[in-house]
């Protein structure tokens, strides 16, 4: 998962321009957000989901997928790609944006859930989520952290030093494997398309029915819920 440091002062800021400052917030997010999706797709990885202003990314080990050292390794050198790239930037508002990643591995279950309304919902569940949470809140803005587990896939191939806790802050590095660069970005079918329409929420179903023409920020009074099992 990566994180960034930074929008939450932007929106404030640019929320109290109106319709301009919500404009700017969504092009800003849009070219943030869209050049972190690039490097990961570039390093094999599936955008997961974003949450607010951090994303999570996986590679799938196993049939279909990678060995489970390369997997961590290609997770690594996206990691550095990220860093390299958007760490310390900055807005065209003068705030200087922070990112910081945490790497975990290990068995996932991935589960569809809903069916109400034919709303459904991705959802992943497994120990290494409840330690990337956990991880990532003891990483600092620059750095790179990983479980027990993704050191132990890295072997010897980077250097690392122990965090408090549990987990290591990856310090240095030698060559890596990287899992092979995509060329063309996947291409749906109509019916592939539709196919996913229940996985969105029915307000971003609405505007896609509209067209990329309709799309544009607003301001939304919202309650938010937030549930942990």
């Amino acid at each position: 998962m990566a994180d960034i440091s930074g929008f939450s002062v932007l929106t404030d800021r640019l929320a109290r321009e109106g319709s301009t400052g919500l404009a700017r917030l969504s092009a800003e997010l849009n070219r943030v957000l869209g050049a972190m999706a690039d490097i990961i797709r570039n390093h094999g990885g599936d955008l997961d989901a974003t949450s607010g202003d951090a994303v999570l990314a996986l590679w799938q080990a196993g049939e279909g997928g990678c060995v489970p050292r390369d997997c961590a390794a290609a997770a690594l050198a996206c990691a550095r790609a990220l860093l390299a790239a958007l760490d310390k930037s900055g807005t065209e508002d003068g705030i200087t944006l922070r990112l910081r990643v945490a790497i975990v591995s290990g068995d996932m279950r991935v589960m569809h859930l809903g069916g109400a309304d034919a709303q459904w919902m991705h959802v992943l569940s497994g120990p290494p989520l409840f330690r990337l949470s956990d991880l990532l809140d003891r990483t600092a803005p620059g750095d790179i952290a990983a479980d027990q587990a993704t050191g132990a896939l890295l072997d010897h191939r980077v250097e690392t030093r122990p965090m408090v806790g549990t987990g290591v802050l990856v310090t240095g590095g030698g060559g890596l494997l990287a899992l092979p660069v995509l060329q063309q970005d996947p291409v749906l079918s109509a019916s592939e398309e539709t196919g996913l329409d229940p996985f969105l929420p029915p307000a971003i179903r609405v505007r896609r029915a509209l067209g990329p023409g309709a799309w544009a920020a607003e301001i939304r009074t919202i309650t938010v819920m937030f549930l942990s099992l």
